[in-house]
């Protein structure tokens, strides 16, 4: 694995190109150890926090937000993830709390979407 700090150096040679480049190449997100829960990671934070456009670089990490792969209830799954853009709801960056508040909303409608098919699927069986 690339030290952060390099990945760093790289993308402050052109941060308007490199920084959201780099965001497409770096894993965002990590189960947390105590809970399993999705958290942000270190590097996806660290390039967050030094990016001219953090707009540009959430934009990058919000395909990592829906679950590729998943146990049990779709629905749950997402619902679990809607904590990863609500971390940005009290950001200073008014584009920032507005990608989180559109990015939790699509997460709301597309949990109730999944959760209304499983109630269909689980009362055709009954």
């Amino acid at each position: 694995m690339v030290p952060t700090d390099v990945l760093v150096a790289w993308a402050q040679v052109d941060p308007p190109k490199r920084f959201p480049k780099l965001a497409t190449a770096v894993s965002a997100l990590k189960k947390d150890a105590g809970n399993g829960a999705f958290v942000w990671t270190d590097v996806a934070l660290k390039i967050l926090d030094l990016a001219p456009d953090r707009l540009a670089v959430l934009t990058e990490f919000g395909s990592n937000l829906m679950p590729h792969g998943w146990r049990g209830s779709l629905a749950d799954t997402i619902e679990s993830r809607r904590a990863l853009p609500q971390a940005f709801f009290g950001d200073s960056d008014p584009r920032v709390v507005a990608w989180a508040r559109e990015r939790d909303a699509e997460m709301a409608r597309w949990a109730e979407k999944e959760r209304a098919g499983e109630r269909q699927t689980d009362e055709s069986f009954e």
